[in-house]
């Protein structure tokens, strides 16, 4: 049975931290959206997982054969419907248990992106993929792994439930530094306070 399993990774790039995992993993049948803003690893960790990328530290976990489909052209004859359903097609028919894709529905058409999801959604094995595509997020993914301030963190719910977990951790960021602010702010008056009390009990 297909899975991956990712522990202690820490991958550097000439020398700088670009992202730490501590634990991932993906089981058969999961569709693993990765998030994150450009430039934080999304695509290195594809790499990583393929194999093509080996300067790291941890330890990578991959049972069953894994196919890491390719980004579509700018500069092609092709249009971007037609790329992504001769790259699918094509890596459908080597039976891979991974597939891995990097931005798949990126410049694709409404028609495009369904006969995407539709086709994704019939694969048996796991997909793990690279998108900003709320869409294909909403539709596909049955987990997320964030890279957000230089870590992976896995959620392992849809991307509605994601957002909502999100959205519930920045109120509670939020309350618990005004909360600080405020406490802050008394302790500094009562200091303030103390201070006159002592200093006219010495006049």
């Amino acid at each position: 049975m297909a899975q991956i399993i990712l522990t202690n990774i820490q991958k550097e790039i000439s020398g700088q931290k670009l992202f730490t995992i501590k634990h991932l993993q993906a089981r058969q049948a999961a569709r693993i959206g990765i998030v994150g803003k450009n430039g934080g690893g999304k695509t290195t960790l594809l790499r990583m997982l393929t194999g093509k990328d080996t300067d790291y530290d941890g330890e990578i976990d991959l049972t069953g054969s894994c196919y890491l489909v390719p980004q579509l052209k700018e500069n092609t004859t092709q249009s971007g419907g037609e790329q992504v359903r001769a790259y699918l097609n094509q890596a459908l028919k080597a039976r891979p248990e991974i597939l891995l894709l990097d931005e798949p529905s990126a410049n694709l058409d409404r028609a495009n992106q369904e006969w995407l999801i539709n086709k994704l959604k019939r694969y048996p094995g796991i997909i793990v993929f690279v998108t900003h595509d709320r869409h294909l997020l909403t539709e596909l993914a049955t987990s997320i792994w964030e890279i957000e301030n230089q870590v992976y963190t896995e959620y392992p719910v849809n991307y509605q439930t994601y957002l909502e977990q999100k959205r519930k951790n920045i109120s509670r960021k939020k309350n618990k530094l005004l909360c600080s602010i405020r406490k802050r702010r008394k302790n500094s008056k009562q200091r303030s306070k103390n201070e006159k009390i002592k200093s006219g009990s010495y006049a």
